[in-house]
């Protein structure tokens, strides 16, 4: 399973002060931080009202995934506009496939 709902503990040396922040006030959760840990990916979901509570996602080996497929497997549950420009976000800055365009041609050799 590549996804996985559920609280984390931060490895050490990592806090989420070093996390990218996104915002939109119109939404339940109008923070989201994302932490890339090694191979995975921790995003923290950090609800507006105190009796909603703070969710956690982890990616595993989120390299090998476009950032399409990330917002398509995630997005069924309303997360946000947000949501979606923090994962294009972390994949153009580190140069990973966003999955808009497929390469369907070989490159020839001359």
């Amino acid at each position: 399973m590549r996804y996985r709902w559920g609280e984390i503990k931060l490895p050490q040396g990592y806090k989420w002060k070093d996390a990218q922040t996104f915002t939109d006030r119109e939404y339940y959760y109008p923070r989201i931080d994302i932490l890339p840990i090694g191979q995975e990916l921790v995003i923290r979901f950090k609800p507006s009202l105190r009796r909603l509570k703070t969710y956690y996602l982890t990616i595993k080996d989120y390299k090998e995934l476009t950032a399409l497929q990330v917002i398509n497997d995630v997005c069924g549950y309303a997360l946000g506009r947000h949501f979606e420009d923090g994962i294009l976000t972390v994949w153009r800055n580190a140069g990973l496939r966003l999955g808009f365009n497929e390469r369907r041609m070989k490159k020839c050799r001359y």
